[in-house]
């Protein structure tokens, strides 16, 4: 005997078959998917920590407040010729000699900034998405990671309903759109508008929700649309059990592939930092003592801060295979893993290359 209940709108994927489930499936999905949410919301802690970045927030305005501004004054100061005995000849070498010595000072202020910039675009990318399954391809709308869950459409029909029916009929549904009619305008109508109704979730569209009985002629449409474009912005979308696993162990891998980048990306920016301002803060005292030739000391400190930068800069993977250095010679390691020092290396080959002529000609300059 056919039921007079309406059905619930089908899932987001009506080309895939969805196995009956029996309550012990249930069961264990639901034991899983409470697992998931918390290792998932482990996860997110641990990139809040990164966020925070407690180490480049103290490295990052010692560094750049103090340290460059007595390296900029140094070299403001030398801008005058080194080798006065050679003329013409003079004047181009001590142009040579300022450019040797600000080369590898300019590299080493930018691959902090560089591997920082990694670390902030690691985070975005951690955080937003422009694609959801359950969502068309199409939309290209960004949007938080961590998405809206609705209850699973096989959990139970009346309950679903019963929610259905106090979100699209009740009052409350302003605390979601808590904007002036002016203002849902701008942002919702024309926002659906633009996206050609693609925000909206699939199984929220109006005539599923009239189907069901739940958006009847006291409600107005106009405001379903726009209730609905809200669980869109949010991700919201209705899926089944099944589907609601599937989804959950995507979302956890993502989160894992890029947290592990944002960890190894922090580890390296702040060893970087650290190496950078070490360096730095060892050549202020001799610029300053007046015994000591400014140019060679920034020449053999750059020399140093580039001969180890790329070391430093890999030594966290070092680290990873440091109780078998056999296995490490032979490491199968992802492009992601080693990203940063790949895309600086030619930046401190040459620094190294120009802190050698500093060398060379600050000690000429002494010598002539």
């Amino acid at each position: 005997m056919a039921s007079d209940t309406p059905e619930i709108p089908t899932a987001s994927s009506p080309e895939i078959d969805m196995p009956l489930l029996t309550k012990d499936d249930k069961d264990a999905i639901r034991a899983y998917l409470a697992r998931a949410e918390v290792r998932h919301s482990t996860l997110h802690r641990i990139a809040i920590g990164f966020i925070s970045g407690a180490g480049l927030l103290l490295l990052f305005p010692i560094f750049f407040r103090d340290i460059i501004t007595i390296i900029l004054s140094t070299l403001l100061n030398e801008t005058w010729n080194h080798f006065p005995m050679l003329g013409t000849n003079g004047t181009i070498l001590t142009v040579a000699l300022m450019l040797s010595v600000g080369i590898p000072f300019m590299i080493s202020v930018f691959i902090p900034i560089y591997a920082l910039y990694l670390l902030l675009k690691d985070i975005v990318h951690f955080y937003f998405s422009v694609y959801t399954p359950g969502f068309p391809s199409d939309l290209n709308n960004p949007t938080f990671s961590l998405t809206g869950m609705a209850f699973p459409l096989d959990e139970s029909e009346t309950v679903k309903k019963a929610v259905y029916a106090y979100q699209y009929r009740h009052h409350d549904n302003h605390f979601l759109m808590a904007f002036s009619e002016e203002r849902k305008r701008e942002y919702l109508d024309s926002f659906i508008q633009q996206t050609g109704g693609k925000i909206i979730p699939e199984s929220r569209q109006r005539h599923k929700l009239a189907k069901m009985g739940i958006t009847s002629h006291e409600v107005d449409p106009t405001e379903v649309n726009r209730l609905n474009a809200m669980f869109g912005l949010a991700r919201l979308t209705d899926r089944t059990l099944i589907e609601e696993v599937a989804y959950i162990e995507m979302v956890m891998s993502r989160s894992i592939i890029y947290l592990r980048r944002i960890v190894i990306r922090y580890v390296k920016t702040l060893l970087v930092f650290i190496w950078t301002a070490l360096i730095s803060f060892i050549m202020v005292p001799f610029l300053a003592d007046v015994r000591f030739p400014p140019l060679l000391v920034l020449a053999v400190g750059y020399f140093i801060w580039s001969f180890w930068a790329q070391y430093v800069i890999h030594l966290p993977v070092r680290w990873m295979y440091k109780f078998d250095k056999e296995l490490g010679k032979n490491a199968n390691i992802d492009r992601q893993i080693v990203f940063l020092e790949s895309q600086v290396r030619r930046w401190i080959w040459a620094a190294m290359t120009a802190s050698v002529f500093a060398l060379v000609l600050s000690i000429a300059s002494i010598i002539v």
